[in-house]
């Protein structure tokens, strides 16, 4: 099979997980309705999927994703894997982002193993913040956890499958070496089906879409509204 061929192929056997999406994207209505924020977070390469659905085009504009430069990969190749496995790192993202009850937080793992977002996912519950894991099933079974005895699947109040393998790559180049990761594709896909869920279902309550426009289009204006009053800018 050819890369295509297998993005292909997970990203229809996501549809087996449609009644958890149900699941979530009512609960992510619920926490929009009373006025709560709903946030995406992960580290190394897992950001990406925080940013996703983060001021973008197409995108809902309250969205807020927890993006740490130390946790990114842009300061330094392997600072960020370092920092993630640092137990105690999570207490200071926490503090930081002053999270609520009420509020509802994704976390973005493909292995699911590492201190931080466990640890995060931990503090966060305990704060009445509702938690859903993304992780790899697979990759997180065939691993030792490095925060506590759980992973990141256990201790999240929903948990939902991206699919991919141990490792994440998806085609053999020789024994033992793969190439090719899977987990954005179906990151992507997941968080875009549960905002476009959450969406369809907040306009069907009569709310307004908030969605972000392509800031390359001619007419922009409502993205300068959305910045002032989700995004802290002052334009």
């Amino acid at each position: 099979m050819t890369y295509i061929d297998i993005s292909i192929e997970r990203l229809n056997k996501l549809k087996a997980q449609e009644p958890l999406f149900e699941t979530v994207s009512n609960i992510m209505v619920d926490t929009i309705l009373n006025n709560k924020t709903l946030y995406f977070f992960g580290t190394g390469h897992s950001h990406m999927i925080a940013e996703e659905v983060y001021v973008r085009a197409g995108a809902f504009a309250p969205f807020q994703a927890i993006l740490i430069p130390e946790l990114m990969l842009h300061e330094s190749a392997n600072k960020s894997t370092d920092i993630e496995r640092l137990s105690g790192y999570a207490q200071i993202v926490f503090d930081q982002v002053g999270f609520k009850k009420g509020d509802m937080l994704f976390i973005i793992s493909n292995s699911g193993r590492n201190a931080v977002p466990l640890e995060l996912a931990t503090l966060t519950k305990k704060a009445g913040v509702t938690t859903v894991a993304i992780t790899s099933f697979t990759h997180s079974k065939s691993v030792t956890p490095r925060f506590g005895d759980k992973r990141l699947m256990d201790l999240t109040d929903y948990a939902i499958d991206n699919l991919t393998d141990l490792g994440d790559a998806s085609i053999e180049i020789k024994e033992n070496l793969k190439i090719g990761p899977i987990s954005t594709i179906t990151g992507s896909a997941i968080v875009n089906t549960l905002q476009i869920k959450m969406v369809e279902k907040l306009m069907a309550q009569g709310k307004d879409p908030e969605v972000f426009l392509s800031s390359n289009v001619e007419d922009t204006a409502i993205n300068d509204t959305y910045f002032r009053n989700y995004h802290g800018v002052k334009k």
